[in-house]
């Protein structure tokens, strides 16, 4: 082989080896989000477990312009995302399934705990929190 051509290939190895890191640092960095008949399922990156919320246990649901993550107790917590087990002075223990760098969040107070997630942006999180109070009405009707 000349030299020419396996810089060629080399490069386009390099650079597919950061498509695939590309790729799975945002796969690793999602949170998503499924609403079935009963329960509205948060799952986040693999090797974590997701949080199921009941329709009928929910008792209220509110948008939160500016929240404090505290201290992670389980999970996972980097600059891209933070999903698990979380405990500040407002909320106690609570679940916080959330990319830190959207500043709102979703406040679902159940009779089992309280769970804050968000979704793609700020203005997605917004929305997302007006049609979930509309839908979990119907649901719990």
């Amino acid at each position: 082989m000349n030299k020419k051509y396996s810089r060629y290939i080399t490069g386009a190895l390099i650079l597919i080896m950061v498509f695939v890191a590309a790729i799975r640092m945002q796969n690793a960095a999602s949170v998503g989000i499924d609403f079935n008949d009963t329960r509205i399922v948060i799952t986040g990156p693999s090797g974590t477990e997701p949080f199921s919320i009941d329709y009928r246990e929910i008792q209220s649901i509110t948008l939160i312009d500016n929240y404090n993550s505290g201290t992670k107790v389980s999970g996972v917590q980097n600059r891209h995302l933070y999903y698990g087990t979380f405990h500040n002075d407002v909320y106690g223990t609570y679940a916080l399934c959330a990319v830190p760098s959207i500043r709102s969040a979703i406040e679902i107070r159940t009779k089992n705990g309280i769970i804050l997630f968000n979704y793609e942006s700020e203005k997605v999180t917004a929305a997302l929190s007006t049609s979930l109070t509309e839908f979990v009405s119907e649901k719990q009707q």
